[in-house]
């Protein structure tokens, strides 16, 4: 996806899309599209432990091409902070790995990242010692944001929350989508924008006509 044109707009207000953290293939992403679905909240995985769950540069394509054997969704990624960070840098090295994975898989700037509370959630409990909760949102925020890109927060993995909008922190920072349901087969989380009528919106990428 690296070498296409991949373009990034304001999300459109009140569309639906889904959460994938497995590949998402053709058949399954035009069951969702059939029902009236616009974007996917992919899961990004940045650190060095791959898996064949990990989204490559084929399926996204797939998933945002509007040629034949494409769905034509727009699509936003979704980081989850790793129990257990590699990187001798710490969190600010495991930031700068998204980072890079974010520019190698061809996501533009002025993009909304999104950022899975439960795994904050679970990296602090595991990790007595580091930042607070609030420390780690700020180190994410401040580092993508100076990466040119916005961030927003995932509640849907949190037990117990029916992904309410939040706004943790800074004013740059976008309120979460709100959760929904889906009549999909799948068992995929789906969530679905809001107004998105803020100074600062949800933006997703898309690729355009002919691509």
């Amino acid at each position: 996806m690296s070498v296409l044109k991949v373009l990034t707009e304001n999300a459109t207000a009140h569309a639906k899309g889904f959460v994938a953290e497995q590949v998402v293939t053709y058949s399954l992403a035009q069951e969702y599209k059939k029902q009236g679905y616009l974007f996917c909240l992919r899961l990004i995985n940045h650190t060095n432990e791959k898996t064949n769950r990990d989204a490559d540069d084929a399926e996204l394509y797939s998933m945002m091409s509007n040629l034949s054997g494409g769905s034509g969704l727009s699509v936003m990624p979704l980081f989850k902070v790793p129990a257990v960070i590699e990187d001798r840098s710490g969190t600010w090295g495991d930031i700068r790995a998204a980072i890079n994975e974010l520019r190698r898989s061809g996501f533009p700037k002025n993009i909304t990242v999104w950022l899975d509370e439960k795994s904050v959630q679970d990296y602090l409990t595991l990790n007595s010692n580091s930042d607070s909760a609030k420390e780690l949102r700020d180190n994410w925020v401040r580092a993508l944001n100076e990466a040119g890109y916005s961030v927003g927060y995932y509640f849907g993995n949190m037990e117990g929350y029916a992904c309410p909008p939040t706004n943790i922190g800074k004013n740059t920072v976008l309120e979460a989508v709100d959760c929904g349901s889906s009549s999909s087969s799948s068992t995929m989380k789906t969530i679905s924008i809001g107004d998105n009528a803020g100074s600062c919106k949800i933006r997703w990428a898309f690729l355009p006509a002919g691509q």
